[in-house]
């Protein structure tokens, strides 16, 4: 058996056989079993394989999630055994579920019986068109094809846009350090999202280059490699065309042409790489080269680049450069600038499709067939894009596993440009049963590493991220939004209902996951003519009250998330109680004022989101809902006594807290805490030495958000083993906050001090890995202090800092520029004035404008560039001399 969980492969079936296996010991359940290994096969094979083979996969998913409907209704009667993790690790659970066996195995077949016929309808009705069970054919084809020269190399660099920067830093990357020619080979890697012209730079660096070196070759790997091909392209360019060891495999051909690389300098481009597999067998070839040869690689993954010396990271067109880009396209003559007044749906177009290249080289084409240019034409040219945006990013989304495109098709949910909280997104996968449960970690850190690996395939885009260990949210860029609506919809997994200014019509059909967008119309309705019974996840945001159905029509959901609905109101959520198998309950930015009594009876519910509610005190049922993970509440809300039971709280956001009881009695108690964010409504001495001996007790906290705190407290919050990111404020007007190593914190990587007027001051081997700091100061009130360097130096992990002056200070500013360049690492420094936007101390302290700084580090750059050129040139002649030089000695021996 696999995954115990929900994916959009194989349904429900990953999580609903080890419950079904609790109550049923027939060959319902091996069927079941071999549905769920062919559904994988079906999902492993080619497209073109797939064909009927789709159409019989989608609804055997939608039998697994009747089945998991029922089975689980079944399991709540009985007690609430949800899964066989959780049965396993019950105290009694062997009694109990032979009892359960016993007492309800015909209830459980009276639930299915019907569920039966239909799995054998389907399978019936593949068999009779002959479905084809051929799904195992390799993914690419064994028919051998001559070696050839990759087609035309060349770049019109003249009718390229905004790529001269991103080729200079390339080719700088490539000089090593400071523009220095070296002997060693270097590899650079060219990582980001597809369509954002990776390989076009790659091509202009190519035919800017290639002729300093004695060889070249530009392969192309692709997905699916035949990497024996690939080998005898890139041998064939090697060998000036000649080609010989036809009748070798991969291994024989590198151990034939390993030897004769060693001799040579060349430049080789690997193009779209797609796994570490492919370049590990490539690198074996090419890594022993010590005559200043160079490798670029391009690829969609993170992982695969970091394999490389150094890293390009594209960037995006600007939004004047995406301008610039399709008039130029779209119009003839050296000045663009008033050849073509772009509509309204130009702009629309460009800013939903941000800064990629391909798209807007796209737009431009279905513009010129389009007469005249206009609101009206918004449709067609949209649908041409999407239609080719769609298949670039398919290839991204199909070589995800299941569960990575499960994860990430969830994400249609969400309205275009909408910034995706990643805590909260976390806890919703959680819910859906997405997560794949490993007794090593918790769901939620499992969850992280799928929002990471998401990253790192460039499918999602990291937002207010400082490192890799403070990424806060994402989105989702809108050409990968079209792709993920497109599938959504085809494989029924989400029904999109967006108010385009008239009532909405589910039609008929039986929607798992609704995602009602802009439905904020007063005066509109949701009209559906089928049955909600069936819907497990239903999910508004900034929608009005006309548009929420009633929740006395949904039987079987897990997720309700209703945000920034302005006009839903508390008895909205009167049948709240009664969806029993409710999980997620997301009401952040909705005017709720109280929760009904019902929601204790939500046995199974682990996330409750009650921020920005107005909800003045939280009914006492609430202290029975054991399975709660994750309760962030409204800064006005009064706590139950007995939140000390919610022992499997992993996060906690208190805004208001006044009872010394809950402080002192029971916040210890949960000692799953990873996450907790705490605010006092008055914080006296005994609050807060309550709060610090709780503290103690909370061996798994990562992350605290704290009120002011006394300087000698900092030692308890060191002592905690997990803790990797601190904001707290300083209570002190009278001296600098000292950290010494002898307060610990072994493993923080944030550190926040707010409100402190004087900073802190790091003596040596404090916060040995902590990464970030941020802090404020003010000259004004510690006038005293001649050293502005904070002990920053002793800081041996440090990479970035963030500074908050409340006044003018040159002399902090001259003191770190200075620091940042002594820093072993060199970290980034931003100084935040009091009504200023934030600058970086690499800046030049003059009155240039942007514009003149840019066109001086361009200018930078192309001189560093041509530098390296020359130096090429100048090492390719000294070659040819000792070439020249070694022939002589020859002839004159002989």
């Amino acid at each position: 058996m696999g995954r115990e969980s929900i994916d959009v492969v194989t349904g429900a079936l990953g999580s609903v056989l080890p419950k079904l296996k609790l109550l049923l010991e027939d060959e319902f359940t091996m069927e079941l079993e071999m549905i769920y290994a062919a559904l994988h096969d079906v999902a492993n094979s080619r497209a073109e394989q797939q064909g009927r083979n789709k159409l019989w996969a989608l609804e055997l998913r939608e039998l697994s999630y009747d089945v998991e409907d029922a089975v689980d209704t079944i399991l709540v009667r009985l007690g609430g055994l949800e899964s066989s993790t959780e049965a396993a690790s019950s105290t009694g659970s062997c009694w109990l579920i032979k009892i359960t066996k016993r007492a309800t195995t015909h209830k459980v077949f009276d639930e299915i019986k019907d569920i039966r016929l239909r799995v054998k309808e389907v399978n019936e009705w593949r068999d009779r068109y002959m479905i084809d069970d051929s799904l195992h054919n390799p993914r690419v084809s064994a028919i051998y094809d001559p070696p050839r020269l990759p087609a035309d190399l060349s770049v019109d660099q003249h009718s390229l846009v905004g790529i001269d920067q991103a080729a200079a830093e390339l080719i700088e990357m490539l000089a090593l350090e400071g523009g220095a020619f070296e002997r060693r080979l270097k590899t650079v890697s060219i990582v980001g999202m597809g369509g954002l012209g990776k390989t076009t730079l790659a091509k202009l660096v190519y035919s800017m280059l290639k002729d300093q070196f004695q060889f070249g070759a530009f392969v192309s790997v692709s997905q699916c490699p035949d990497m024996n091909k690939v080998f005898q392209d890139m041998f064939y360019q090697l060998n000036e065309g000649n080609y010989d060891h036809a009748d070798k495999d991969v291994e024989q051909l590198i151990l034939a042409k390993s030897d004769s690389l060693r001799k040579k300098r060349y430049f080789i481009i690997i193009d779209d790489i797609w796994s570490m597999e492919a370049w590990n067998m490539i690198g074996s070839a090419l890594l022993k080269n010590e005559n200043g040869s160079r490798v670029i690689t391009t690829t969609r993954i993170f992982k695969v680049a970091s394999s490389a010396d150094d890293v390009y990271t594209m960037r995006p067109l600007s939004p004047e450069n995406s301008k610039r880009l399709l008039r130029k396209r779209i119009c003839t003559g050296e000045d663009n600038s008033d050849g073509v007044e772009l509509a309204e749906v130009c702009d629309k177009l460009l800013k939903k499709y941000d800064g990629l290249p391909l798209a807007v080289l796209t737009i431009a084409d279905a513009l010129l067939d389009v007469e005249p240019i206009n609101k009206q034409c918004y449709e067609h040219v949209k649908g041409r894009v999407m239609h080719d945006m769609i298949h670039i990013f398919s290839l991204s989304y199909h070589d995800l596993p299941p569960h990575l495109r499960t994860c990430l098709l969830y994400l249609s949910i969400f309205p275009e440009d909408y910034l995706i909280k990643k805590d909260f997104l976390i806890w919703r996968w959680i819910a859906e049963g997405f997560i794949e449960y490993d007794g090593g970690i918790s769901l939620f850190e499992v969850g992280e590493s799928y929002f990471e690996e998401l990253i790192d395939r460039s499918m999602i885009q990291p937002v207010e991220a400082g490192d890799e260990d403070s990424v806060d949210g994402c989105r989702v860029h809108g050409a990968v939004l079209d792709l993920l609506c497109y599938l959504a919809t085809e494989e029924n997994f989400v029904t999109l209902l967006i108010d385009n200014e008239q009532n909405i019509s589910l039609g008929r059909g039986k929607p798992r996951r609704l995602a009602l967008q802009k439905g904020n119309n007063e005066d509109h309705t949701l009209q559906t003519d089928i049955s909600l019974a069936k819907v497990r996840s239903f999910n508004a945001s900034m929608c009005s009250a006309n548009m929420m159905p009633l929740l006395s029509g949904f039987k079987f959901l897990r997720v309700l998330a209703l945000e920034h609905c302005p006009s839903i109101k508390s008895y909205h959520l009167k049948y709240v109680g009664k969806l029993f198998l409710l999980r997620y309950l997301g009401l952040v930015g909705t005017p709720i004022s109280e929760l009904p009594d019902g929601i204790g009876e939500l046995v199974f519910l682990q996330t409750l989101d009650l921020r920005e509610t107005g909800i003045q005190e939280l009914p006492r049922s609430i202290c029975r809902l054991r399975k709660l993970m994750c309760l962030c509440v409204d800064s006005t809300a009064i706590l139950p006594s007995g939140i000390g039971n919610l022992v499997a709280l992993e996060d906690l956001r208190l805004y208001s807290v006044s009872t010394l009881h809950f402080v002192k009695e029971e916040l210890g108690q949960l000692t799953k805490l990873r996450i907790l964010e705490i605010r006092f409504e008055e914080l006296d001495e005994q609050m807060e030495d309550a709060f610090l001996r709780s503290l103690s007790n909370l061996q798994n906290l990562q992350t605290l958000e704290a009120p002011e705190l006394r300087l000698g407290d900092l030692k308890i919050l060191g002592r905690l083993p997990s803790l990797r990111s601190l904001w707290i404020s300083s209570r002190s007007n009278e001296r600098p906050l000292v950290i010494t190593v002898e307060d610990g914190f072994p493993s923080l990587i944030e550190f926040t001090l707010l409100n402190g007027a004087f900073g802190p001051d790091f003596q040596r081997g404090a916060m040995p890995k902590v990464r970030r700091v941020e802090f404020s100061f003010s000259l004004r009130d510690f006038s005293s202090r001649t050293d502005f360097g904070f002990g920053l130096e002793n800081l041996l992990s440090l990479e970035h800092v963030t500074i908050r002056l409340h006044d003018k200070v040159h002399s902090v500013e001259a003191a770190l520029r200075h620091l940042t360049k002594k820093h072993p690492r060199r970290p980034t420094i931003t100084l935040i004035r009091d009504g200023e936007e934030p600058t970086d101390t690499a800046a030049s302290n003059d009155t240039r404008t942007q514009e003149e700084l840019a066109e001086m580090e361009a200018k930078q750059l192309e001189e560093r560039r041509d530098k390296f050129i020359q130096e090429l040139h100048e090492e390719n002649l000294w070659l040819d001399d000792l070439q020249a030089q070694l022939m002589k000695i020859s002839e004159h021996k002989r």
